[in-house]
C-alpha cells in the first residue's frame, strides 16, 4: 500500500513555476484544472490550499485566479466565485476564445 503523502502549501509551491508572482502549476491538471491527489480523491489544488491555510469557503463556491492564468495556484491571486459568476466567466472566455473568433469571422 502507498503511503498517503501530505501536503502543505511549501510543497504544492515546490511543484509550481514562478512567472512575474504567478505560481504555475506544473503538476496534474483534471479538465484543465490544477488538482492533485488528496484525502482519498482526486482535488483542486486551490481548495487544497484554502483547507490548509484555514480559509473559509461555501461548500458551492468555485475558485478561479484572478490574474487570468488558468494553472495559477498562488493564493493571493484567488477569487470566489458563484456558479452563476463561474458560468458567466466560462462563457465569456469561450466567446473571445481564437477559435471562436477566427469561425465567427469566416462566417
Amino acid at each position: 500500500m502507498m503511503p498517503m503523502k501530505v501536503h502543505t502549501v511549501e510543497s504544492l509551491k515546490e511543484r509550481t513555476i514562478d512567472d512575474a508572482g504567478c505560481w504555475i502549476w506544473t503538476g496534474y491538471h483534471g479538465n484543465k484544472v490544477p488538482s492533485v491527489f488528496h484525502n482519498g480523491k482526486m482535488t483542486q489544488v486551490r481548495k487544497v490550499i484554502c483547507e490548509l491555510l484555514d480559509k473559509q469557503m461555501p461548500k458551492s463556491a468555485y475558485l478561479h485566479a484572478a490574474c487570468g492564468h488558468q494553472s495559477c495556484i498562488n493564493p493571493e491571486h484567488f477569487k470566489i466565485y458563484t456558479r452563476q459568476q463561474h458560468m458567466d466567466a466560462i462563457r465569456k472566455k469561450a466567446h473571445a476564445s481564437p477559435t471562436r473568433i477566427a469561425n465567427v469571422q469566416k462566417y
